[in-house]
């Protein structure tokens, strides 16, 4: 029998009806309190009782239960932490059970960082330091980051959008549950990478180099990517594109749900592909080949594809027949 876990949201309404039954706050409702242990502003629509939030806007929670320090020193901020400052703005936790939501400052500063619970959000931030940060319990919103330099980063449940950086650095990130944008990085070091449950956009890769990639929920854009390498991957929900792609390997690639652009590669790996739900264009391959009923769209091959597809098939049953009989 399988046990569904609540989700965030559930446990935050069943919080409300306890409190309001109780009148007490579980630690759930301090994440939506700021450091200060003001409420933050949100919309609950038709969730809470306008009644039930004035109250718990009157309530400032008290600095004991704001935040703890343990044994070895670190700090968690049990409530989220909100600043609308600008130039630097310092984080001074190790860990933060809410969101981190940094609207103006140019530079954020979490240098202890290790965990958040929820999204962090930081879109004006030029500079982003988050050298310790390993999981992210939402999204990381980082889009006019110039550099995202996330050295110990190693999930994040939703989003990852870090579109303005021109670097790309998250050496230990093993999934994200949401997208991954990285669109304008040149230089993209994801190498540990193993899911996407959305798509994945790196579009001005001039080298896409994910060698444990295994799948992606959406699309997968390397469209700028003159090597494109994925010797794990096995399948991409939406189009796979790699439009100035010279090197393309994908071995273990089986199924492609959108279109596939990989038209100017000339070395093109990915012998044991079975389906494009699209179009399909390697027209520069001159040694793949796809049969016509596997591919859902318009297919444009090499004009030699094909004859060198057949030659192949022949060797192999040339070869097979040279094989001496087993003895029995």
């Amino acid at each position: 029998m399988t046990i569904e876990t609540p989700t965030w949201d559930e446990r935050v309404r069943d919080a409300f009806a306890h409190y309001k039954k109780t009148h007490e706050i579980q630690d759930i409702l301090l994440t939506r309190y700021d450091q200060h242990g003001m409420w933050i502003p949100v919309i609950w629509h038709e969730v809470v009782e306008d009644a039930l939030i004035a109250e718990l806007v009157r309530t400032v929670i008290p600095p004991e239960r704001r935040e703890n320090t343990n044994e070895a020193g670190e700090r968690t901020l049990l409530c989220s932490f909100i600043n609308h400052s600008e130039g630097t703005v310092d984080i001074p936790y190790h860990h933060v059970k809410g969101e981190i939501v940094v609207t103006e400052a140019e530079t954020l500063n979490a240098p202890v960082l290790v965990s958040v619970g929820r999204r962090m959000v930081s879109i004006c931030a030029i500079y982003f330091n988050i050298p310790k940060l390993q999981i992210a319990g939402w999204t990381i919103e980082a889009a006019g980051a110039f550099n995202f330099n996330a050295p110990n980063l190693q999930s994040v449940e939703g989003w990852l959008c870090a579109e303005g950086a021109i670097e790309f650095h998250a050496p230990k990130l093993q999934s994200v549950g949401g997208g991954l944008g990285a669109h304008f990085a040149e230089k993209l070091h994801i190498p540990k990478l193993q899911s996407v449950e959305e798509g994945l956009d790196a579009g001005s890769a001039r080298n896409f180099d994910a060698p444990e990639l295994q799948s992606v929920g959406g699309d997968l854009n390397a469209g700028s990517a003159v090597q494109f390498n994925a010797p794990k991957l096995q399948s991409v929900v939406g189009d796979l594109i790699d439009y100035d792609g010279e090197d393309f390997c994908a071995p273990t690639l089986l199924s492609v749900g959108g279109s596939m652009f990989a038209g100017s590669a000339t070395k093109l790996n990915a012998g044991v592909l079975k389906r494009v739900g699209g179009a399909l264009d390697t027209r520069n391959a001159s040694d793949f080949y796809i049969r016509r009923k596997y591919v859902g769209g318009d297919r444009e091959l090499h004009p030699d594809a094909e004859r060198n597809w057949q030659r192949k098939q022949q060797a192999l049953r040339d070869a097979m027949k040279k094989q001496p009989e087993l003895e029995i």
